[in-house]
């Protein structure tokens, strides 16, 4: 596979060496390199093919994804969000300023942009997910309870909003509720440690004495 990617490379770099303004091979080739995780290589590539036509909304949001690879995350908002001004419904590219922002701690930014894709894709279950996080973190439990449960009814198989809702009746208390979604969250994913992990907690407490003896 690699080294398909190679060959692919080589004969986008002397198609562009051809002619260094076939747009469709400076961004294929951009792509090759991202494939490579060449992400430095990807946004000059990326970029050429911007300078010939800036109008292209997905060169302009896989530019801010190699960006964003990079851990360059202002570089990766200013095309992220060049992609949307091109395309204001562009749910992955307004999901993907929800992380950004997610990561540099701007909750309201994450906020907006999660919900903007929610907007554009009422089903695109990750922005659903990802908004109650952002209530997660910032202690709304209620708000983030609302959003995990939007998340399982689109995906039911989504096992970290489970561990989560189980998180949340566990803080409250509720451990019927909260020994129910850890125990989904098992069934789904049999590995995750973490979710084991707070059952045997829960039913440790009860062991000692510290809760009654869930039904």
């Amino acid at each position: 596979k690699m080294d398909n990617y190679d060959q692919t490379i080589e004969y986008y770099k002397k198609a562009v060496d051809v002619n260094p303004k076939y747009e469709n091979a400076q961004f294929n080739l951009g792509l090759a390199y991202y494939r490579k995780n060449l992400f430095y290589n990807a946004v000059t590539a990326y970029k050429n093919a911007l300078e010939i036509d800036p109008s292209k909304y997905d060169t302009n949001y896989n530019l801010g994804l190699a960006y964003d690879k990079l851990n360059k995350l202002d570089d990766a908002i200013i095309y992220y969000k060049r992609a949307v001004e091109i395309k204001p419904d562009y749910t992955r590219a307004l999901y993907n300023l929800g992380l950004v922002y997610y990561d540099k701690q701007n909750y309201s930014a994450a906020e907006e942009y999660y919900k903007r894709a929610i907007d554009s894709d009422p089903k695109y279950y990750k922005a659903h997910f990802n908004l109650g996080l952002v209530y997660k973190t910032q202690k709304k439990d209620n708000l983030a309870e609302e959003y995990y449960r939007r998340t399982v009814e689109i995906e039911p198989q989504h096992y970290k909003s489970y561990y989560n809702l189980g998180l949340i009746y566990d803080r409250k208390d509720q451990i019927n509720s909260a020994i129910e979604n850890y125990n989904k969250a098992v069934q789904i994913e049999p590995s995750y440690v973490k979710a084991h992990y707070n059952l045997g907690g829960i039913y440790h407490d009860v062991a000692l004495g510290f809760l009654k003896n869930p039904g």
